[in-house]
């Protein structure tokens, strides 16, 4: 019985190595642009760089961006406590969900 489990593991060893794989950071990807980027909104409105009425504020869109020969994903907000040259939010995030940049214009 020792000898069976002692092949059994030399045979299986080599299996182990081609069933891993190197993209365990998609799970952030799994979740929606929108949601990633109302998070990062959150996180503006932490450190102060927004007003705290931006976590009330109404998804409008997202589109996608190419810039440098980098795709960006654009996601649009819409806060109507604001002035009207402040209503509208664009929000950029890379493919993988990181930040790039919040503006009120699309830059």
């Amino acid at each position: 019985m020792r000898k069976f489990i002692i092949a059994a593991a030399v045979v299986l060893a080599p299996v182990s190595p081609l069933m891993a794989h190197g993209n365990h950071d998609e799970e952030e990807q799994d979740r929606p642009v929108q949601q990633v980027a109302k998070d990062n909104v959150i996180k503006l409105i932490t450190k102060g760089t927004l007003p705290a009425s931006w976590s009330k504020a109404k998804f409008v869109e997202t589109k996608s961006r190419t810039v440098q020969g980098a795709r960006q994903d654009v996601v649009i907000f819409r806060n109507d406590a604001e002035p009207e040259a402040r209503k509208l939010l664009y929000v950029a995030l890379k493919p993988d969900g990181t930040f790039v940049s919040a503006n009120h214009k699309l830059k």
